[in-house]
């Protein structure tokens, strides 16, 4: 197998809208701060010349992906197996009552500290996760004829393909920035696995080249 691929997460999107609601999914639609980094990324994404385009089931992912289509020409798929880890029992709940359920969970100690058999209450854990996207993204490689091939996910499905194919261990799940917007870049070559760039913005995407090979060994 030879695929470069570019991982990326959705443009900027409120997880908590102005009405003090918290959607995860399908989510609230793209800013307008969003949309800017859309087209940033659109731009860079055709001079990469990528040949597939996948996206997960949620809005901002959905709309990120839209305007890179856009630019590129090239249509989106949508895979609602990318989509980001669930929040269970504080979906569309108002702040003010998720914070209510969420006092007793280990997940309001503070995010950096979360463990992989951690939860929101009713939702996945970082485990369950990683079970349902690495299946996905293996899938998606081995079936897709395209070999630059483009994904727009979410901060957390990211960081558990990063974990998988890197072994980090889970533990690093938070310490692993994904910023809105950002790039990662993949190489999968004969049972390699190369991590060119991860959390790229726009400033670096353009130095990045289309070419896929391995790498050279330092003498």
């Amino acid at each position: 197998m030879r695929k470069r691929l570019y991982l990326m997460r959705h443009a900027h999107a409120p997880a908590i809208g102005e009405d003090g609601i918290i959607r995860n999914h399908p989510g609230h639609p793209l800013s307008e701060e969003g949309r800017k980094q859309g087209e940033g990324l659109a731009e860079g994404m055709k001079e990469l010349g990528i040949e597939s385009l996948w996206s997960s089931d949620a809005l901002r992912a959905i709309q990120t992906a839209e305007i890179i289509s856009k630019k590129t020409g090239i249509p989106v798929k949508i895979e609602p197996l990318l989509r980001e880890f669930s929040i269970g029992d504080i979906e569309n709940k108002h702040i003010f009552e998720a914070k209510e359920i969420l006092k007793d969970s280990p997940i309001l100690s503070g995010f950096r500290k979360i463990f992989p058999e951690e939860k929101f209450p009713g939702g996945e854990s970082m485990i369950e996760l990683e079970k349902r996207v690495i299946p996905t993204i293996e899938k998606i490689l081995r079936d897709d004829p395209a070999e630059r091939i483009a994904v727009v996910a979410h901060g957390g499905v990211n960081r558990i393909i990063l974990i998988h194919f890197f072994g980090f261990p889970h533990t690093s799940f938070s310490l692993i920035e994904q910023d809105y917007a950002c790039l990662n870049i993949i190489d999968f070559i004969d049972g390699y696995t190369i991590l060119h760039a991860m959390n790229l913005t726009l400033n670096d995407i353009l130095k990045r080249k289309k070419d896929i090979k391995l790498p050279s060994i330092p003498m």
